[in-house]
């Protein structure tokens, strides 16, 4: 008698234990409809052909992307006060198991103050993400620089590393580390911007807002200071 009590009891714990693991791998309703952003910097993953998106970033830089193929999109970025626009286009060289490998290039406009040109400003990067898009960690790496009729130079690398985790139905947690490297006529900035963005996007089918908070790391004019600037991204797929 002693012996059945146990063995019952026994197989109701296994039984218990399978149920919770397979509520674990319900899948959500819907995705993440901003999967191709983290705050400041993209992920590798591409919009796929014929689905495009809208979007604003800190309510004064606006962005428009379309899918041309599965592994292929262009876009456009331009502030609210259009005196430049940049020219992007993303491709997924490798999307296997989760890992997503892209390649992104980009030119800016040539930019005219006082009918004189100013400059044009080139991009090339690399962006490699691991994992779904409810759980996933995503590294990038850009070249930026400009060819300017004037003195200055700029050359810079934009360094990106961000981690995203959906919490809910509705809510993914995104933490970034942004860095920018830069030499300004050749000379290296020691004090170069670079900072964390921590804070939840909010989404639906179709629109994603997200509300960050940005830590810089960087000391101004060589004293450190400790502030936080907000950021407001916007965007709608269709």
């Amino acid at each position: 008698m002693k012996l059945s009590q146990r063995i019952i009891l026994t197989l109701t714990f296994v039984l218990q234990l399978h149920s919770l693991g397979a509520e674990e791998e319900i899948p959500y309703e819907f995705s993440d409809p901003n999967y191709t952003r983290l705050f400041l910097t993209p992920t590798a993953e591409t919009i796929k052909k014929g689905n495009a998106y809208v979007g604003i970033t800190e309510v004064v830089l606006f962005q428009y992307a379309y899918g041309i193929t599965d592994s292929i999109q262009v876009g456009i970025t331009f502030p609210i006060y259009p005196v430049a626009a940049g020219f992007v286009m993303k491709n997924e060289i490798y999307n296997r198991e989760n890992k997503i490998f892209s390649f992104l290039f980009g030119v800016g406009t040539p930019l005219f103050f006082s009918e004189e040109f100013v400059g044009v400003g080139l991009t090339g990067g690399l962006i490699f993400s691991n994992g779904t898009r409810d759980r996933r960690f995503t590294i990038s790496s850009h070249v930026l620089g400009t060819i300017s009729s004037e003195e200055d130079t700029f050359f810079g690398i934009l360094i990106g590393a961000g981690y995203e985790i959906r919490t809910s139905e509705r809510v993914k947690w995104i933490f970034e580390f942004t860095a920018l490297p830069v030499f300004i006529n050749g000379k290296f900035e020691d004090d170069f911007p670079r900072g964390i963005t921590i804070g939840p996007r909010f989404f639906g089918r179709n629109f994603a807002a997200d509300i960050g908070f940005f830590f810089p790391l960087q000391s101004i004019r060589g004293e450190v200071k400790y502030f936080i600037l907000p950021v407001f991204n916007f965007a709608y797929h269709f």
